[in-house]
């Protein structure tokens, strides 16, 4: 599944370059999200293949399944707080699985490439020419990570 669009929502910096590194390392593209309100708009905007969430970060499951572009995305919880007898909990919340923190390495690269593969957002929901894979983000995200926008700059 290398290649795939994960978008990551997690307020831990830290938490969050160490996820998106290891992602990045093994050849998937990553957006990430320090906010719900962020997650759930780069999800819409550019509809990934897997979303993996802090599970501290409240309301984003229920309005990513609420929307049409967004509501198959299976979206794996991030927990320091994870016991294995809460899995029905998560999926009660909505959540497709957790991962415990601190972050395993192996569990996070196989949880990541089960979920991915199971999931291509749906052709008829993005506009024409604009699937994931053609997708970059934003220019206000880019230009907030010190990137030019699209277009700009050096060939």
């Amino acid at each position: 599944m290398a290649g795939e669009l994960i978008l990551i929502v997690e307020d831990n910096e830290k938490n969050l370059k160490l996820v998106r590194d290891l992602l990045q390392v093994k050849g998937y593209r990553t957006l990430e999200a320090g906010t719900a309100e962020l997650g759930v708009r780069l999800a819409r905007q550019h509809p990934p293949q897997l979303i993996l969430m802090d599970i501290q970060l409240p309301g984003i499951v229920g309005q990513l399944r609420a929307d049409p572009v967004t509501a198959e995305i299976p979206v794996i919880a991030l927990t320091a707080f994870a016991m294995q007898n809460e899995r029905q909990r998560f999926r009660s919340a909505g959540f497709d699985g957790y991962l415990g923190k601190p972050i395993n390495i192996r569990e996070l690269l196989e949880v990541v490439g089960a979920f991915g593969e199971r999931h291509t957002p749906h052709p008829g929901l993005l506009p024409e020419g604009e699937g994931p894979a053609t997708k970059s983000l934003p220019d206000d995200e880019r230009e907030k990570r010190g990137a030019m926008p699209e277009g700009e700059g050096s060939p």
